[in-house]
């Protein structure tokens, strides 16, 4: 168990790495739950944004978890 969540960081900190790095060389910002500007996002934000979760048959809804 100890090795899966280890696993999990991992990919989830060379993700937030990659994001941010990506967003600084292009010289871009991502719009916050406040709806300002922000060069430092957050994955869940990117993630809920983008409706990752959406389950088959529910995409015509907008329905995203």
């Amino acid at each position: 168990m100890m090795m899966l969540m280890a696993l999990y960081l991992l990919v989830y900190n060379l993700g937030y790495r990659q994001l941010r790095s990506s967003l600084k060389t292009e010289k871009s910002t991502v719009k916050n739950q406040l709806n300002k500007p922000t060069e430092s996002p957050n994955l869940r934000w990117i993630f809920q944004s983008q409706c990752v979760g959406r389950l088959p048959g529910l995409e015509a809804t907008g329905v995203c978890f």
